[in-house]
């Protein structure tokens, strides 16, 4: 994921979150728009439906990160893995 922060909003951010802003903010946001995002979808949906689904995140993220003054340039989404369970089920469904 690649962003900026908004210039004229510098101030504002190191007064409301401090320097380390990175570290405070973006994990949060990143696991809270994935988490809801990936919930509206069933495991084969999300491979299936990749690009909608990055298309979603960023858009979702896209607002989450301008509360926080910062633009999101860019966003990839990679190494989508399941459990074991969901492998499972994969694998009985083929034998029956």
């Amino acid at each position: 994921m690649l962003f900026h922060l908004k210039s004229q909003f510098l101030v504002e951010l190191h007064r409301q979150i401090g320097q380390n802003f990175k570290a405070v903010v973006m994990p949060s946001i990143v696991y809270e728009v994935l988490k809801s995002v990936v919930a509206l979808y069933s495991a084969n949906e999300l491979i299936e439906k990749r690009e909608n689904v990055c298309k979603q995140i960023r858009k979702d993220l896209q607002n989450r990160c301008q509360e926080f003054f910062m633009q999101l340039d860019e966003i990839s989404l990679m190494g989508i893995h399941f459990g074991a369970e969901y492998h499972r089920a994969i694998e009985s469904k083929q034998v029956a």
